[in-house]
C-alpha cells in the first residue's frame, strides 16, 4: 500500500526524525493518497442504499446510483466513490439476518477487515442483529457510527400521538443511546437522518462531516503506522548490526591494562551507540524542532539514558577484581561481563529509540498542518 514509503527507511536511517520530516515534506500528499473504505451495514430495509445515494446527491433512477427497492436488492458488497473524496469508497453491504444472508454466515460473507470505518443503520427500533453487529465490529477495533434512518416517519408518528411534545428528536436520540448502553456497548455516536430530505434535520450534515473527519484520522493512522513500522525496522536492523561489533569491543577492552582507559573506551562506545540511534543530545535537540516533543519529554529521555543497567555491577567487579591480572581467566571474566553489559545497553537503547521515535513521528508538525 505504501510502496514509496519504503524510501523513508534511507532517510530515517541516515538522519533520524529529521530525515523523515524531509521525506514527508516531499511525499506527504502521495503517501496520503490511499483508499479509505467506509462500509454501510445494518438490517435489510433500513435505507443503506438510499443513504449512499443521498451522500452522492443522486436519486435511485440516476445513472450510477445504488440500487434500491422495497425488496432486498443488495446481495454483494458494492463500491461507490464519494463525490468530493475520490479515494473514499462507500460500500453498500447486504443486510444482516435475512433468509439469503443469515447472521451466522454474515461475517464469513463480508470481510470487515478490509473496511476502515463502518456505519450501522437502523430503522424505528434497534434490533438484536444491529446490537450484535455493533458488538462484533467493536471487538474488531473498527471505527463505528450508529445511524437511525426514516426519522421523518418517527417524528410524524410521535407528534400524532403526543402533539404537545416539542422534544421528539432529543427523546429519540436519547432512547438510541440508552439502548446501546443497555447492550453494554462503548460510546458510539448516534445520528438521526432522513435520506430524502437531507436538510430537514441537522444530523445528515453532521454525519457527513464526521465521516470525513474519521476517514482523515484513519488515513493519518495508516500513514503513521506505516512510518512507525518502517522506523522500527530500521532500529532493529541497526541493533543487529551493532551487536556484531560487541565481541571486538570486548576483546579490545580485555586487552587494555588500565581501568581508566577501559572505562573511557566503554563510555566512548556507549556514546557511539546513542549517536547511532539518534539519542545523543544534539540529535534530540534537532528532532524536537520538527515535532511536538517537548523539552521536558527530551529531558525524561536523557534521564532514562543516564540510568545504569544492573549489569554495570558485574562489569565493574570484573574490571577491578584481583583476578583481572590472571592471563586467561581474568580476560575471560572481563569479556563476559563486558558482553553482558553492552548487549543489555544496546537492547535498552533500541527500546528507547523505538518508543521515542514513535512518539516523535506521531507528533510531527507536518502531519498536523
Amino acid at each position: 500500500m505504501f510502496q514509496k514509503a519504503i524510501k523513508a527507511k534511507d532517510f530515517f536511517s541516515s538522519k533520524g526524525v529529521v530525515g523523515l520530516h524531509q521525506y514527508l515534506k516531499d511525499e506527504l500528499e502521495t503517501l496520503k493518497n490511499v483508499d479509505i473504505n467506509l462500509a454501510v451495514t445494518g438490517s435489510s430495509g433500513t435505507g443503506k442504499s438510499s443513504f449512499i445515494n443521498a451522500v452522492r446527491n443522486l436519486s435511485a433512477d440516476n445513472e450510477g446510483a445504488a440500487e434500491v427497492g422495497v425488496v432486498e436488492t443488495t446481495m454483494e458488497p458494492n463500491s461507490f466513490a464519494h463525490p468530493y473524496r475520490q479515494n473514499l469508497k462507500l460500500w453498500d453491504l447486504p443486510g444482516v439476518g435475512t433468509v439469503r444472508v443469515p447472521k451466522d454466515r454474515y461475517l464469513k460473507n463480508i470481510s470487515f477487515e478490509k473496511y476502515d470505518f463502518v456505519i450501522i443503520m437502523s430503522k424505528c427500533r434497534i434490533t438484536e442483529n444491529e446490537v450484535w453487529l455493533a458488538r462484533t465490529l467493536n471487538s474488531m477495533k473498527l471505527r463505528l457510527a450508529f445511524v437511525r434512518t426514516h426519522i421523518d416517519d418517527d417524528v410524524a408518528n410521535e407528534r400524532r400521538q403526543f402533539p404537545k411534545r416539542d422534544d421528539v428528536i432529543t427523546r429519540i436520540r436519547s432512547n438510541c443511546e440508552v439502548e446501546l448502553q443497555t447492550a453494554n456497548l462503548p460510546f458510539i455516536p448516534v445520528f438521526l437522518i432522513d435520506n430524502f430530505e437531507k436538510n430537514a434535520y441537522p444530523d445528515f450534515a453532521r454525519l457527513e462531516q464526521y465521516m470525513l473527519s474519521q476517514c482523515n484520522l484513519q488515513k493519518n493512522e495508516i500513514l503513521l503506522s506505516c512510518i512507525s513500522d518502517l522506523a522500527r525496522d530500521v532500529i532493529e536492523a541497526k541493533k543487529k548490526h551493532m551487536k556484531t561489533r560487541i565481541p571486538s569491543i570486548c576483546d579490545e577492552i580485555a586487552n587494555i591494562g588500565s581501568y581508566a582507559e577501559q572505562n573511557n573506551l566503554l563510555r566512548h562506545e556507549l556514546n557511539e551507540f546513542k549517536s547511532y540511534f539518534h539519542l545523543d543530545l544534539p540529535s534530540l535537540k534537532i528532532d524536537v524542532m520538527y515535532t511536538n516533543f517537548s523539552d521536558d519529554d527530551m529531558q525524561n529521555v536523557l534521564n532514562i539514558l543516564d540510568e545504569e543497567p544492573p549489569e554495570i555491577i558485574q562489569l565493574v567487579d570484573a574490571l577491578t577484581s584481583s583476578t583481572r591480572g590472571i592471563p586467561i581467566y581474568g580476560k575471560y571474566k572481563i569479556k563476559k561481563a563486558c558482553r553482558h553489559f553492552l548487549t543489555s545497553s544496546l537492547n535498552k537503547l533500541a527500546k528507547i529509540s523505538i518508543k521515542t521515535t514513535d512518539t516523535m513521528v506521531r507528533g510531527m508538525k507536518i502531519l498536523q498542518e
